[in-house]
């Protein structure tokens, strides 16, 4: 191959790696139970766009939550290339690593983890007060994003004044107030019916279109995963198209 063909090649596959937010391949992932080996990531790969949507199905104990705190950055990789926003985020230390992932990423859990003791308003605040910005510029932003969710008249309420669904829209709005180029949800509409849930999943699929924020969820929820753009599962430590 000629200088100017290696260039050129050279050009294309930067082009290709700039094109992802998320971009991993011969990731590896696996834990000892009772001095065994049980691989749960063999060499997977995967490439997410900014703005595009994915979920993550497959029956319980196959590795879906494992991927997703990867790629939350809440756990290392044994081994393999994990780049996001072509940076190799696990050559960070352990505080650059948090600081980056409060400023990049969201998180929406099943259990939604909200303070009891706190308003939704102050709930919400707390990754902005993280990142270091002023309480007043903090109360302002979980505000507007409290009210984009549809809890403009429920800002001072306590999360036990709070119905469920009300509740996974004050962490919905947690995870939003720092507009993260990824959002994380582990089973987000685990606890609701099916009312609230339909809900969620459209309030879910307007978020991501109105902030261009790339949204992986695992779920057991089919009716949700078919909101995404894209459906996979794990199967023998890979990847795979569900459909």
């Amino acid at each position: 191959m000629n200088n100017m063909s290696l260039k050129k090649e050279f050009i294309l596959n930067s082009e290709e790696s700039h094109s992802f937010l998320i971009s991993f391949k011969d990731l590896c992932k696996s834990y000892f139970t009772n001095k065994i080996k049980i691989n749960i990531l063999e060499n997977a790969e995967i490439n997410i766009k900014q703005g595009e949507t994915l979920a993550i199905v497959g029956s319980s104990g196959i590795g879906k939550s494992t991927l997703l705190h990867i790629l939350g950055t809440l756990d290392r990789p044994d081994k393999g290339s994990f780049l996001f926003n072509n940076m190799e985020v696990f050559k960070f230390c352990d505080k650059e690593l948090a600081k980056f992932r409060n400023r990049s990423i969201g998180f929406v859990f099943q259990f939604h983890h909200l303070l009891n003791e706190f308003s939704s308003v102050e709930n919400v605040m707390i990754p902005a007060l993280i990142s270091g910005l002023g309480k007043q510029s903090a109360k302002k932003k979980a505000e507007v994003i409290l009210k984009r969710v549809g809890l403009g008249k429920r800002l001072d309420h306590k999360v036990n004044q709070l119905s469920g669904g009300e509740q996974q829209r004050v962490a919905i709005a947690r995870a939003l107030i720092i507009k993260p180029k990824l959002l994380l949800a582990d089973e987000p509409t685990g606890n609701l019916d099916k009312t609230n849930s339909r809900q969620i999943h459209g309030l879910l699929k307007e978020l991501n279109m109105e902030f261009d924020m790339a949204v992986v969820i695992v779920t057991h929820n089919m009716d949700l995963a078919n909101y995404m753009s894209r459906v996979v599962t794990i199967s023998d430590g890979k990847l795979l198209n569900y459909n």
